[in-house]
This record gives structure tokens, sequence and C-alpha cells, in this order.
């Protein structure tokens, strides 16, 4: 499923419930319950993305405050920063 979470709905709450194959069983018939955790897991995807783009970001840009703490100034303008 090229690392999607599909989710499984298992009706048998006997069963030993664990994520396989990038699958996980809910144990709910409760469409409020489903809702739930779907909006949990858009929101740990939402958070993963921005995660990502700041992570970016400080990479492209880390040079500035090394090269203010090294050498007390920077090759940019104070219009650029």
């Amino acid at each position: 499923s090229g690392g999607a979470v599909q989710a499984g709905y298992d009706s048998d709450r006997n069963k030993i419930k664990t994520i396989k194959k990038d699958t996980f069983p809910l144990v709910t018939s409760n469409t409020f319950e489903k809702v739930a955790y779907s909006y949990g897991f858009a929101q740990s995807t939402k958070l993963s993305v921005f995660e990502s783009i700041i992570d970016r970001t400080i990479d492209k840009t880390k040079r500035i405050p090394e090269s203010l703490a090294r050498h007390g100034t920077t090759w940019m303008s104070r219009r650029n920063i």
C-alpha cells in the first residue's frame, strides 16, 4: 500500500489487534470513534508535513546564525535578513 495507512474494521473484540502491513483494525462500529481516529491521524500527518518543512528551512538558513556567532557579522544585508 506504499506507506499509506488503511483502517480495517474487525467486530471480533477477542482477536489481538496489531498493525500489520500498514493496516490496523478498528474495534468499534461507533461512527464518532471512527471520526476521532481519522481526525487524529490527519492531525498527525499534518504535523509531520509541517515538521519536515521546518527541518528544511532550518537546514537552508543555519549558516546565518552560525556566521553571526563566528564572525559577529553576516554576508546578508539587514534588509535581506
